[in-house]
């Protein structure tokens, strides 16, 4: 069997597992609701027709419908002691059901039974139609009668089968006779055709289970929520392998890194079970590594498992969202949560990958949900909420300043409470030290980790300014964390933030634009109801969001945990809008969208009673007492008016369902067909194209010339060696180069060298003038059809060597400038650099670099227009083990001082100082910077470089004019 049927078989039989799990579930639901309609059936009491008033049989009772009321501030047995959401009136009327069917009519009905259904409906006292619908089993050749009857508020029901005699509101409706089948009935007669037959029993059977699990609201919610979370499932799993179309290096480094901590036995660079995992100089893996270390040990690696491990951790963020709207916010279409969080373009995209952030952001949701428990009810729950507070913390960097907010806001906002719950409060500390004793270890191990990580990323953290600056730029960066044109519009502003296309749904915007409206109005109401925890709690993530990204720059990874309240509110948005629709019949709302419904009954009879106020002499009454008859009216209208609420619960709980779920479909359906050509950027700086693709390609090449060596271009993508490492067994590719290295350089091309580059560097090497042709063996093409990769065999002309000694000649030549430092202006000859400017040498931001072109040592003649006694030079180099030399040449004529360091390679920054015990007088000074052990042409890398002396110190620099 081969790899893909094997993960494909493998995968079906887990999904498997969870449809049975989750039949398991509807069938028990549904044989609940059979149980408890057929009880209620039971409970039912009906007189059949044939029975005359004053009747002897002891075995029969009367009318089993004693009355329908619609007394307002009337409460039934099931919503007794349960608070109205709309003052003293209670909804939808009770019917009150009369004495259990005697054994006798039951062991009647025993026999041959005939299924009857009956509408009844009539007006109350205060106008109001009611309606009941039955469905009855009845014995064949019976018939029975139904009345239904309004009492007056106020008024005892009659004894049972006696109508009032003050009431002449009663509708009497004859059910019929119940008749056989294949007689009257009509159902389907023997020796009709068998595919009648079958449509007939699938539109019976649909009924049932509709009716089973739409039975009652609550009923519905669960039913739609596992729907919900079904949709969201099948959305992400659906082509996950073929959309996003690049499989980016930090998706593919999550199972390396797993492989490698396997072979290695849990350890990683002399670490047990290591806290983080240096990725590239940057600690910021360790959750997301681990999950997949069981996937790999079943299935090895796989574009789909890597990437469906991270979709069904997703599904836990999503469920959590519906859980908070169920449980805390209590909102009848609590479920629509999990569907809205599913449509957010930028959540819809990356939880699509396998990019630690989408898992981050569930670890966050769960922490939510569970420290909204402990608030709200259950204060044992502050442990599980802390647990994943530190999942989503080790899981993604950023989620470590977000976390540490959110965590802090909570504390202070909710003081009171813990006070109270003290005990839970100081096992949920202990807990605390326990989580955080991997991150110690994490510090002690590797303390300038951190701080090197934030220079990696570009922070100005780790600039050389005052505080207050440092807080002016956090402040600048939080707040394009709120601006609406970054989140809502197709494309954000460029030149404002940075927009990286791949990270975007073309057409769609990070957040949804039609959503906009209903999110304010979520935060309108978490502002008006600020007072309460779950509203506060709501208002903490938000504030919290952006500042993952604040501390460095704006992108869209760093503040993706703004999808967690733009999730929230926009859920309370809709609930609020749909609440005033909302017919009365439905679940009870939470206060405070109950308030506003009572609030539109209201606007919505002002109207009608100004007219009838205005009826009156406005003259007579006076204006003050106009308002207060006004508003009487208003009020008293408003007690009895349904205001916009018209709309049956199941009616507008379906139609929101099949609405957000035609979004995802639509969604899936577009990403999948249309995502491939959005854009047609597939270069570096793009979509980054190929990963699976060309490493599929140069598999099937090797296989087919065995003898091939291939030589593969890594300027199409980040960590190509990671991405390579996840496709590609040992031995396929023989090196890995781009075409300039030959351009720049002459480097044999043997007969079986294959070198395969990009469509840029194939027009690259035609324009050279290098070769005299370029054969194509093969082309691999992009998703828009033009070619992608070519597989090549170039030819050098015949004085190739000659031409690239002439061109090294000149490429040697120094570069000379002048540049202002500390006032003086400074004649410097240097290497040229093929990165950064002189200037950047001399800036004072220890993370801009220079690079040399193709010197290595890089040297730096400085000449001083007057001599200075110098006593300290100062370099910051990358990790590469590096040598500094210094020549001083003295004023006074004569051989240089020389004097050198050096330090070996390390994954980190260094700073290579040297110090002069005695200061010498100079006016020339020459620094080389070497990386050891590389021979030119190569680059080295410097970060800045300090000088002092007896009274002078190297400022910033700036170019000469």
């Amino acid at each position: 069997m081969s790899k893909v049927s094997l993960e494909f078989v493998s995968f079906l039989i887990v999904l498997l597992v969870i449809a049975a799990a989750f039949d398991l579930w509807l069938l028990r639901t549904w044989n609940r609701s059979r149980r408890l309609q057929k009880r209620k059936t039971l409970e039912k009491d009906f007189t059949p027709a044939s029975l005359k008033p004053g009747s002897t049989d002891k075995g029969l009772v009367q009318p089993a419908v004693q009355g329908v009321r619609s007394k307002p501030g009337a409460a039934s047995p099931a919503s007794a002691g349960r608070k109205s959401s709309r003052g003293s009136q209670s909804f939808p009327p009770v019917i009150e059901i009369g004495a259990a069917e005697p054994t006798a009519a039951r062991s009647k009905r025993a026999g041959k039974t005939v299924s009857q259904k009956a509408s009844l409906s009539v007006q109350g006292s205060s106008g109001r139609t009611a309606h009941v619908d039955i469905s009855m089993e009845l014995p064949e050749g019976e018939s029975i009668r139904l009345t239904l009857e309004s009492i007056s508020p106020g008024t005892a029901f009659p004894a049972a089968g006696k109508a009032s005699a003050e009431n002449s509101r009663i509708q009497t409706m004859n059910a019929g006779v119940a008749t056989a089948a294949g007689a009257e009935h009509p159902r389907l007669e023997r020796g009709q055709p068998f595919l009648s037959s079958f449509f007939h029993n699938i539109q019976t059977s649909g009924r049932s289970i509709f009716s089973s699990f739409f039975s009652d609201a609550q009923t519905a919610g669960r039913s739609l929520f596992f729907l919900a979370l079904a949709i969201y499932l099948l959305t992400r799993l659906i082509g996950l392998a073929q959309w996003p179309i690049y499989f980016f290096t930090d998706e593919a480094v999550q199972t390396n890194f797993a492989a490698g901590l396997v072979k290695g036995h849990f350890v990683w660079e002399n670490e047990f079970l290591p806290t983080f995992f240096n990725n590239a100089g940057q600690f910021e893996m360790n959750v997301s590594v681990y999950v997949q270390v069981i996937p790999y040990l079943i299935f090895g690696k796989s574009v789909f498992v890597t990437r469906a491990i991270s979709v069904l951790i997703t599904l836990l963020g999503a469920a959590a969202i519906g859980w908070i709207l169920r449980r805390i916010f209590r909102l009848p279409l609590w479920w629509s949560g999990v569907l809205l969080f599913s449509i957010i373009p930028v959540w819809f995209l990356h939880s699509r990958t396998a990019f630690e952030p989408a898992e981050s952001i569930t670890f966050y949701l769960a922490f939510l949900y569970f420290y909204m428990r402990y608030r709200n009810d259950k204060p044992w729950m502050l442990l599980p909420a802390l647990f994943f507070g530190a999942l989503s913390a080790y899981t993604y960097s950023p989620a470590q300043v977000v976390m540490a907010v959110t965590g802090g806001l909570l504390f202070l906002s909710d003081l009171p409470y813990h006070g109270r719950h003290k005990w839970i409060a100081l096992t949920g500390f202990g807990l605390l030290i326990l989580l955080a004793l991997p991150y110690l270890r994490f510090l002690i191990l590797h303390p300038e980790a951190n701080r090197d990580q934030l220079a990696i990323v570009g922070s100005y953290w780790v600039n050389d300014t005052p505080l207050i600056e440092k807080l002016k730029l956090l402040f600048i960066e939080y707040l394009k964390g709120f601006d609406p044109r970054y989140w809502y519009l197709p494309y954000p502003p460029e030149g404002v933030y940075q927009t990286i296309i791949r990270h975007l749904m073309k057409g769609y915007g990070h957040l949804a634009l039609w959503s906009l409206p209903f999110t304010l109005v979520g935060l309108l109401l978490c502002l008006w109801n600020i007072r309460l925890s779950k509203f506060r709690t709501v208002l903490i993530t938000l504030l919290a969001a952006p500042l993952g990204g604040a501390i460095a720059q704006i992108t869209i990874t760093r503040v993706l945990f703004m999808v967690v309240p733009s999730a929230l509110l926009t859920a309370l948005g809709v609930s609020w809008v749909l609440g005033l629709f909302e017919r009365y019949d439905g679940p009870e709302l939470p206060d405070f969208l109950a308030v506003w419904r009572e609030r539109a009954a209201g606007l919505v009879t002002a109207l009608p009673a100004l007219r009838e106020t205005a009826a009156e002499q406005i003259n007579d009454l006076g204006i003050r007492e106009f308002f207060r008859r006004w508003k009487d009216r208003t009020a008293q209208a408003a007690t009895t008016s349904l205001g916009l609420a018209r709309v049956p619960y199941l009616t507008l709980a379906l139609g929101l369902f099949l609405l957000l779920g035609s979004v995802n479909g639509y969604m899936l359906w577009d990403s999948l067909v249309n995502g491939p050509t959005w854009y047609h950027d597939y270069s570096l700086y793009g979509m980054q194209y190929g990963g699976e693709q060309l490493s599929s390609a140069l598999m099937k090449y090797k296989q087919d010339h065995p003898d091939a060596n291939l030589i593969v271009t890594t300027s199409w993508a980040n960590g190509t060696d990671e991405i390579f490492s996840f496709f590609l067994p040992d031995g396929v590719i023989s090196s890995t180069d781009t075409i300039r290295s030959y351009i720049q350089n002459y480097i044999p091309i043997n007969a079986q060298d294959v070198i395969v580059m990009t469509a840029d560097e194939y027009q690259t090497a035609q324009s050279s003038g290098r070769f005299t042709a370029i054969p194509v063996l093969q082309t691999l093409p992009y998703p828009d059809g033009r070619p992608g990769f070519y597989f090549t065999h170039p030819v050098y002309i015949d004085n190739i060597q000659d031409v690239i000694a002439a061109e090294k000649a000149e490429l040697a030549k120094p570069v000379e400038e002048d540049i202002n430092l500390s006032g003086e202006m400074i004649h410097v000859v240097h290497s040229r650099f093929d990165m950064g400017s002189l200037a950047d040498g001399f800036d004072g931001d220890p993370y801009s670099v220079i690079r040399t072109l193709q010197d290595n040592p890089m040297f730096l003649d400085l000449y001083f227009p007057a001599s200075h006694q110098f006593t300290v030079f100062h370099v910051r180099v990358g990790g590469a083990p590096t040598k500094l030399t210094v020549k001083i040449y003295p004023s006074n004529g004569g051989d240089p001082i020389v004097y050198t360091t050096e330090v070996p390679r390390a994954s980190d920054y260094r700073d290579l100082e040297i110090t002069l015990s005695t200061p010498i007088d100079s006016n020339h000074i020459r620094l080389e910077i070497e990386t050891v052990g590389e021979s030119p042409p190569t680059h080295v890398h410097v970060y800045e470089i300090q000088m002092e002396g007896v009274g002078w110190k190297s400022g910033i620099a700036t170019h000469s004019p």
